[in-house]
């Protein structure tokens, strides 16, 4: 497990395929997404709400859809090698007890 003391981006290492638009789910090209998260990480992750260049909306960084799951947080729990899958329901309860959302990321490094 880890802290930090302000948000950073979780990725999901060699597991980080694509991003796409949550509204229209248009692929966006990795430049942009590289420019939206250097404007986001000059401010410290404070402000995550990007202009969404295929349908004009607006979104958090953080609902984009990235394959495979990614996000931005303060704190993760590590899970090295579970021996299978953790089951939607778990991670509920874990998010339950911890009084938060949860997102599980498969990091593969």
């Amino acid at each position: 497990a880890w802290v930090e003391p302000a948000v950073v981006f979780v990725d999901a290492g060699a597991n980080f395929a694509t991003v796409a638009c949550p509204r229209c789910a248009h692929g966006l090209a990795g430049e942009w997404w590289l420019m939206a998260m250097d404007r986001a990480a000059a401010n410290h992750f404070v402000d995550l709400t990007v202009a969404l260049p295929c349908c004009g909306g607006n979104a958090s960084l953080n609902d984009l859809r990235y394959e495979w799951p990614q996000g931005f947080a303060r704190f993760a729990i590590d899970i090295r090698n579970p021996g299978g899958e953790l089951a939607v329901d778990q991670v509920a309860r874990l998010g339950d007890v911890l009084g938060c959302a949860l997102r599980l990321i498969r990091a593969h490094y």
